[in-house]
């Protein structure tokens, strides 16, 4: 016993008085759990009991008066068998420079902030017996929402041991720090929020912490740094982050127009650019992977009326610069059969890595009719007649701006009139040339 105590207070001979005199009670304590006796010569003497010889650091024998001490292990304290009452107390108050021994179960207060029983790193009490600072938590953070990050972390076991033994070393709170960084056009700025979240609070649970951070801006860079604190202080810290992504805004500019292709007859053309943000904030830093085009015959898109449903990647261009690399306008031509005078709907649909936008749709009549209300005495007489080709067997007849139900005929040797200033304009069919049906 008496080398593993000597081994846990070594002297000095540079030592102050101070020094020795906590060494000295020390060691009494330890030794004297074995019920040995230690002299302490370095100490005040109250009363002389025994007389001591000792080597001086001038290499001087000089002969003490020195006290008796002995343990008493019903206060745990060294104290000398010659000391009066006050004397006695004074030295209980010392005890923890006195008896402090690491590992004994009983905390010192002044020398020891904590006891476990043992002299292990790691376990909330270090070897020293010193209450350890947390354990590093691991944070994880994730977009939840609409404009909105969350964050999640877990209690360390040894966190959540402490808490349900209310141990010393428990942990009171997590404290963050949360980085929000926006960087329009190049320029950035960075706004930092703190926050402290209770062990036991609103936003932990017995297992884990939950903390939402709302109102989030779409290219947003958002850094999370989490310490886990006690009474000790601080732990070391964990980070996640993350760049607010969203999908491309619903403003896609696209624009329909009419031309006559290389047969003579109309076709529609949709011809579209990027919208304001592809997901970052901007229409640049991240591309539109692709544009879906629907073409229908009615405003639900429903699928008994959709007549094209195509997919259109935008061209790349590595070399160019990052904000051309993306070729624009991009164009499509509507190569489905159409009826001239019908309406059409035309939905666009941008996707980017975060998925699908909100659709931009439009209403188009293909090749608008106009009316002409001069229709008199079919088929004798010779007159101007709003009409369609649909297809190499149908037209389509206006009557008073409908298309009329009540009148069938066959029509030969016409002109193929498709536009409106066409129509306008009119046209005459002989009357020979018809050839009334049942």
């Amino acid at each position: 016993g008496m080398a593993e105590c000597q081994a846990q207070a070594a002297f000095s001979v540079n030592d102050t008085f101070d020094e020795r005199h906590a060494k000295h009670a020390a060691h009494c304590a330890c030794f004297h759990a074995f019920n040995e006796t230690y002299v302490d010569p370095d100490l005040p003497y109250e009363c002389g009991n025994v007389t001591v010889r000792r080597l001086t650091p001038a290499g001087e024998w000089v002969e003490e008066v020195a006290n008796g001490w002995v343990r008493s292990y019903e206060r745990r304290v060294c104290t000398s068998e010659c000391m009066n009452e006050t004397e006695k107390a004074l030295r209980w108050q010392r005890v923890a420079y006195d008896c402090a021994v690491c590992g004994d179960g009983d905390i010192m207060p002044g020398r020891e902030t904590c006891d476990d029983a043992n002299r292990v790193d790691g376990d909330g009490c270090s070897y020293e017996c010193q209450i350890e600072v947390p354990e590093p938590v691991p944070v994880q953070m994730w977009q939840s929402g609409l404009l909105e990050v969350s964050l999640r972390w877990n209690h360390t076991a040894l966190a959540r041991r402490a808490d349900r033994l209310g141990a010393l070393h428990r942990v009171l709170r997590y404290e963050m720090a949360l980085n929000i960084t926006k960087c329009p056009h190049g320029r950035c700025t960075t706004r930092v929020e703190a926050y402290s979240f209770e062990y036991g609070g609103l936003s932990c649970g017995n297992r884990s912490c939950l903390f939402t951070r709302p109102r989030v801006a779409s290219g947003d860079f958002v850094t999370a740094t989490l310490w886990a604190v006690n009474v000790a202080g601080r732990g070391e810290n964990r980070s996640d982050g993350l760049r607010f992504a969203v999908v491309p805004s619903a403003d896609v500019g696209v624009v329909y127009s009419e031309y006559t292709n290389s047969s003579g007859l109309p076709q529609a053309v949709l011809t579209w650019r990027p919208p304001s943000d592809t997901g970052y904030g901007d229409n640049y830093t991240v591309p539109v992977d692709s544009y879906r085009l629907e073409v229908a015959r009615c405003a639900s898109f429903a699928p008994r009326c959709v007549i094209l449903d195509t997919e259109r990647a935008p061209r790349q261009n590595a070399t160019a610069p990052l904000t051309t690399q993306e070729q624009y306008p991009m164009q499509l031509f509507i190569t489905v059969d159409q009826q001239e005078g019908y309406p059409y709907w035309y939905r666009v649909t941008s996707t980017n890595f975060w998925g699908d936008s909100a659709a931009r749709v439009l209403r188009r009549d293909f090749v608008r009719i106009i009316s002409n209300n001069g229709i008199v005495d079919l088929p004798d007489s010779t007159v101007p007649i709003p009409i369609a080709i649909v297809d190499a067997e149908t037209v389509h007849i206006w009557i008073d701006g409908a298309i009329s139900t009540s009148v069938a005929m066959h029509i030969s040797g016409f002109p193929q009139i498709r536009y409106p200033f066409n129509l306008e304009a009119g046209f005459s069919i002989p009357s020979a040339g018809w050839t009334a049906t049942p």
